[in-house]
């Protein structure tokens, strides 16, 4: 090989590598930023001490950064009873009354005893759904959240509204197929309005149900 061809194939795998490399630092970006929050409680909270104890984590625009946050801090199923996970739109407060979620709600998804195990999957669908948007009714998803509790687990995926009950069902039967649950696996729909009259996050009628 000539000093020629060799110089020919030393500027072919310079720029080759140059080329993978570029190709690996690409990030690909989400269609909108998405915070991490945490909080725990060990025993009824005020809605002042909870606010208090609440905790922006991080937050996040792209693929790579989510895989990177999610990869880097506990799963759901290693948190203490009484604590929460809760992935929102950057700006948005995971909380009833944010200006944002008050005119809205919240699909409840309890975790049984029968798919203890599965918790980690479960959290994780329900966000890839979220932030990758595969809802046909993307805009009305606000956030998610995990909830580790003694008496049992839960998911929560918070809208945006409820007044239009039939985007709603929609919502709430598209995230139940992701989640994967079983027709007699009913999940149901609570209104932030109800959860602000009785200070309670879950005790609250439902809704819809699906």
């Amino acid at each position: 090989m000539s000093s020629e061809d060799q110089e020919n194939e030393r500027e072919q795998v310079h720029a080759l590598a140059v080329t993978d490399i570029t190709d690996i630092t690409v990030k690909h970006k989400l269609n909108r930023r998405w915070t991490l929050w945490f909080d725990s409680q060990q025993k009824r909270a005020t809605q002042s001490n909870w606010h208090d104890a609440l905790k922006n984590l991080i937050t996040f625009d792209t693929v790579e950064d989510f895989w990177g946050v999610y990869n880097n801090v506990i799963k759901a199923s290693g948190l203490s009873a009484g604590s929460n996970f809760h992935l929102f739109q950057a700006g948005i407060e995971p909380m009833w009354e944010d200006p944002q979620n008050e005119k809205g709600g919240k699909w409840v998804a309890q975790v049984t005893k029968a798919r203890a195990s599965e918790l980690d999957t479960l959290w994780l669908n329900t966000i890839l759904s979220v932030i990758g948007e595969n809802f046909e009714d993307a805009e009305e998803i606000l956030g998610a959240v995990v909830s580790v509790r003694r008496q049992g687990n839960r998911l929560g995926l918070w809208t945006k509204s409820f007044d239009d009950g039939e985007k709603c069902i929609r919502v709430g039967t598209e995230w139940k197929k992701a989640l994967g649950y079983a027709p007699e696996e009913m999940i149901g729909f609570q209104a932030h309005s109800d959860a602000i009259s009785h200070n309670s996050s879950f005790a609250n009628k439902e809704r819809h149900s699906v």
